[in-house]
Parts: structure tokens; C-alpha cells; sequence
């Protein structure tokens, strides 16, 4: 984690070679979901049981103003409690966006994501790793408040594997959140 802290510092603090936008964020549970698709059975819960919060940081790469579109790339770095423990999620991910106005743009996520955990699986053997990420993907849109700071509402699934009982497990966790952010 320590990693994604200094590769944070060297964006945000870079912001004549790298001027971006910060963004945090808020699940908004009763939006949210969370599915488990064990070998046997298909578990969703609806509102999650879990509260998430979200920090991360995206730059436009290209831009086409005739059009009104432009492609973004950005990391961010999910953290969620429950209660069989916390968990994180770090994502790298592209933005496609499209600007209705100046004022309201429109977004579609698509991104890897990697999956660490701070509970204990029941397992017999021992398995390195037991646990891993998988694609990210969503929709999200925005209102731009001023040139400097931005609301957005994005919908966003994250997908990851861990070994429980022995067995491949695939979880995905649809969120739903509210961000604000601050361009440098």
C-alpha cells in the first residue's frame, strides 16, 4: 500500500507535468450489491453489508474538442470494511468520456483491478495467492461545479477470485458512489 501512496504523491504534486483530478468518494449502500457465484450455489445481497470509500486520481491523455470527447487514465484505491474483514481493491483504469455540455459529461469505466484481503478463508492447503483481481467496469456522470471541482456519481463493478473450502470463488461488488474532486 505504501506504493500506491508515493505513486499518488508523484501525481498529485507533479501538477505542471501531470495536472490532473483528485477525486474521494462514498458508496451509497442502498444502491449497491454484492454477489457471490460459489461452484454449487449464487448468493446476491442487496445494500451491501459493507461500507467502501475511495480515493484515486485520473489525467486526460487525449483529447478531441470538435467531437467533444476525450480518454482519461487513472488509478484509484478502494478500501471496504465487513464483517468478516476488511478488503481493498486497487483499480487501473481508462475513462471514456463525452461532454453533453460544459457542465455535464458522461463516462464509461473499463479497468483491471487487484483484490487483497484481511480475512481468514477455510482452507486445507495452502494457496499463494489466494486471492485475486479481475476487470472493473461502469458508468458514471458528472456536473463540473466550476473549472476546479467536480461531482460525480458513478456506478462501477469490481470483480476479484478467492480460494474458500478449497474452491475458486468469484465475487463481484457493484457500487454505487458519490465523489467529489478537485483538478489541478
Amino acid at each position: 500500500m505504501s506504493l500506491l501512496f508515493k505513486i499518488m504523491f508523484l501525481f498529485m504534486f507533479s501538477e505542471i507535468l501531470y495536472p490532473g483530478t483528485f477525486y474521494i468518494s462514498k458508496s451509497i449502500d442502498e444502491l449497491s450489491s454484492k454477489r457471490i457465484d460459489a461452484e454449487m450455489s449464487l448468493n446476491e445481497t442487496k445494500g451491501l453489508d459493507f461500507s467502501s470509500h475511495t480515493f484515486g486520481y485520473y489525467d486526460t491523455v487525449w483529447e478531441k474538442r470538435k467531437i467533444k470527447y476525450n480518454v482519461n487514465l487513472g488509478v484509484e484505491f478502494l478500501h471496504c470494511k465487513e464483517l468478516r474483514g476488511d478488503f481493498n481493491f486497487v483499480t487501473f483504469y481508462t475513462m471514456l468520456n463525452y461532454n453533453f455540455t460544459k457542465k455535464i459529461i458522461s463516462t464509461v469505466y473499463a479497468g483491471i483491478d487487484f483484490f487483497n484481503h484481511d480475512f481468514i478463508l477455510n482452507n486445507e492447503e495452502i494457496y499463494k495467492p489466494d486471492a485475486k483481481g479481475g476487470p472493473m467496469y461502469g458508468v458514471g456522470c458528472t456536473y463540473i461545479i466550476n473549472k476546479k471541482i467536480p461531482i460525480s456519481f458513478t456506478y462501477k463493478v469490481y470483480t476479484s477470485s478467492i480460494v474458500d473450502n478449497d474452491y475458486w470463488i468469484d465475487e463481484s461488488y457493484k457500487r454505487a458512489g458519490i465523489s467529489a474532486g478537485y483538478k489541478f
